[in-house]
C-alpha cells in the first residue's frame, strides 16, 4: 500500500516514469525544492534526475533576488554536492 507522497513517486518512477519530465514547465527537482522534500529529492537524484536544470532555475532566482534558502535547501545542495 502507498502510504505517503515519497511511496507514490518511488512507485511511479519504478513504473517508468521519466525523473526529469517537466511539468508546469519545471523539472521534478525543482517541485522537491520548492515543497523543500529533502527525501523525495534525494530519489529522484537517486534514480538519475539531472541537477543542471534545477541549477539553473535556482541561478536565474538568485539574479532576481527571489530565491530563499532554508535549512532543508542546505540539505538538498549538499546532496547535489555528492554527485
Amino acid at each position: 500500500m502507498l502510504n505517503n507522497k515519497l511511496d507514490i513517486a518511488d512507485h511511479l518512477i519504478s513504473l517508468g516514469a521519466d525523473v526529469n519530465k517537466y511539468s508546469d514547465l519545471y523539472p521534478p527537482l525543482y517541485w522537491a525544492w520548492i515543497c523543500e522534500r529533502v527525501h523525495t529529492f534525494q530519489t529522484l537524484l537517486d534514480y538519475g534526475a539531472d541537477p543542471e536544470n534545477l541549477l539553473f532555475l535556482l541561478t536565474i532566482k538568485w539574479q532576481e533576488k527571489s530565491l530563499h534558502i532554508s535549512e532543508r535547501h542546505r540539505m538538498m545542495l549538499r546532496l547535489i554536492c555528492k554527485l
